[in-house]
């Protein structure tokens, strides 16, 4: 009816080769990167990256007010700790088991990621 509203988990809609593909579930950065040349080896394989689908802090009446902040933050943060220190997975454990520990209950609960921070020389 006129008066029903539809939501989508951006979880789901983030994964949904529609909108991101080749393997949409893979940590591809270069697909983030303006002006890059993302290409998959299979010539035949259709490239789709549809960044107005990707909505992190939400959208319309519900986003996030404090989205500009946030991301301002976050910049200064991870250049502050890429400077200042090197990072790596913890011995003995496996990158893969991070994302399938992961449960979405409405609000996600995340899996261990047991990572090794040291000061630089």
């Amino acid at each position: 009816s006129e008066s029903t509203s539809v939501n989508v988990a951006p979880y789901v809609l983030h994964r949904d080769p529609e909108y991101f593909s080749p393997s949409p579930d893979s940590f591809i950065p270069e697909r983030w990167i303006r002006d890059s040349t993302f290409y998959t080896t299979n010539a035949r394989e259709k490239v789709v990256h549809n960044t107005t689908a990707f909505i992190p802090f939400s959208a319309g009446h519900a986003n996030c007010a404090g989205k500009n902040l946030a991301l301002a933050e976050m910049r200064v943060v991870l250049a502050m700790l890429m400077q200042k220190f090197d990072f790596r997975f913890a011995n003995g454990y496996n990158p893969r088991n991070w994302e399938m520990d992961m449960v979405d209950l409405f609000v996600l609960k995340l899996g261990k990621l047991p990572v090794v921070i040291t000061p630089r020389a």
